[in-house]
């Protein structure tokens, strides 16, 4: 786990918004995406659930918040 992957999910798990989240970490939409699904295969968990276009934390992403 990197500095950037903190970042990138402490961001997410505060506004629930990727857009949001992706311009407050200084990245991409995409590179977010990629740098949330990296930390989650690194930890071998989900942090974040997506549901129809709205963001959730798993309860270890609750956790973690």
């Amino acid at each position: 786990m990197d500095f950037k992957q903190t970042i990138a999910f402490v961001n997410l798990a505060n506004t629930l918004d990727y857009q949001y989240a992706a311009k407050k970490s200084g990245i991409t939409f995409d590179e977010l995406v990629h740098t949330i699904k990296a930390l989650e295969e690194e930890l071998n968990i989900k942090l974040i659930r997506p549901e129809g276009g709205v963001v959730e934390l798993t309860e270890i992403g609750a956790f973690y918040r």
